[in-house]
């Protein structure tokens, strides 16, 4: 499911009622994966369920709908003869109008995302010409369902989905005159703290909005930040950004890339002598890594921990050093790795890297921390 949760709220502050459009069905190729949604209001848009012809019809549905006021419309495409998009497969689209006054039932759906409940599914039943119900489940006996035939019905759906492999994130049911729609309650936004606001921590600003990523910018020098952000973005302005490490909840990934590279090193000490962390990638090259692991074990971090600083960062295979370019590698790998679970690195890959890839991802998607040499006593 798209982050459609997140951004209701601020859509409907400009739009009082609108219409949301979800890919419920797909067979073949389709320009979007089943669960993505848009909002659609009467001028505004949120998000895309894939551009071309089907987004354009689907736009002009889901205003239709607006004008007459209707609660929901379930609507059929086969992409190539009826929309000539190329893909050639057949969608089945979820139009279901939402208002001002449901704020506080898709609140309580957010509120439970943010909790981490990331295995709760959203059952949206409808009728012909009724509002669609919707109850959080395993909370299947939620009243607002109201029929215990109904309930069994959802709750055998809902098994059969959890057990699709490959797990998809909608299903879409029919029985009788009933229509069901089931979501998985995505993962909240992964916390990432971002310290250094130069070139590369721009334009990795950039290319992190929209992604399912909660950013806390933070650098030491005022007035640096843009005046506009990134919704999902807060800049912190601190004079002690290392202190800013013991604050961060225990799933935080860390990246540090500032303008100094004594308060790189300090940020980094910091994160790997916390208990807990997803990710900490620091910018440099293999030099610059192999001193710092060097002068984390002489400070008594231990070898396990300063084996989860990787850097360099980024995927490997793009080269290019401008700003942008290092900002997409760190992002597709941050996705990544989002998507394979972040003790990918953690697990050292069970065994040590080659000198000339350490630092780096591997051409089968794994990441490579630095390899960390035992300490020398200096005199």
């Amino acid at each position: 499911m798209s982050d459609w949760l997140s951004r209701l709220p601020d859509a409907l502050a400009v739009d009082p009622v609108l219409v949301r459009v979800t890919v419920a069905s797909v067979l073949g190729s389709a320009p979007r994966e089943t669960g993505a949604s848009m909002l659609v209001g009467v001028d505004a848009l949120h998000g895309s369920i894939g551009g071309g012809n089907l987004e354009f019809k689907a736009i002009e549905t889901a205003r239709a709908m607006l004008r007459e006021g209707s609660p929901w419309h379930l609507a059929s495409f086969p992409l190539g003869p009826a929309l000539a998009q190329c893909c050639g497969g057949f969608v089945e689209l979820w139009f279901e109008r939402i208002a001002a006054e449901q704020r506080g039932v898709f609140g309580a759906l957010h509120a439970t995302r943010e909790d981490g409940k990331s295995e709760c599914l959203i059952a949206t039943v409808a009728t012909p010409g009724q509002p669609p119900q919707s109850a959080l489940l395993p909370q299947a006996g939620d009243d607002r369902l109201r029929d215990p035939t109904l309930e069994a019905w959802v709750r055998s759906e809902a098994s059969a989905m959890r057990h699709e492999d490959p797990p998809v994130n909608a299903r879409l049911a029919r029985s009788g005159s009933w229509t069901l729609l089931l979501e998985r309650l995505d993962a909240p936004p992964t916390p990432l703290y971002l310290f250094g606001a130069g070139h590369v921590g721009r334009a990795l600003v950039s290319v992190l909005s929209g992604l399912p990523f909660q950013v806390r910018w933070v650098d030491e020098r005022n007035g640096i930040f843009p005046d506009l952000l990134p919704a999902n973005v807060i800049a912190h302005a601190s004079t002690a950004p290392a202190e800013v490490v013991r604050h961060a909840p225990p799933d935080a990934c860390f990246l540090v890339l500032t303008h100094s590279h004594a308060l790189d090193y300090e940020i980094c000490r910091e994160i790997l002598r916390r208990d807990s962390f997803s990710f900490v990638g620091l910018i440099g090259s293999h030099t610059k890594a192999a001193r710092f692991a060097h002068r984390l074990a002489r400070d008594g971090i231990a070898a396990e921990r300063v084996g989860r600083l990787v850097c360099p960062i980024g995927i490997s295979g793009i080269v290019a050093k401008q700003p942008e370019a290092i900002a997409v590698a760190v992002a597709a790998q941050l996705l990544r790795l989002r998507d394979l679970g972040w003790d990918e690195h953690a697990a050292h890959e069970r065994g040590r890297p080659s000198s000339a890839r350490a630092g780096r991802s591997t051409g089968s998607g794994r990441v490579v921390p630095i390899t960390v040499q035992p300490a020398r006593r200096e005199n």
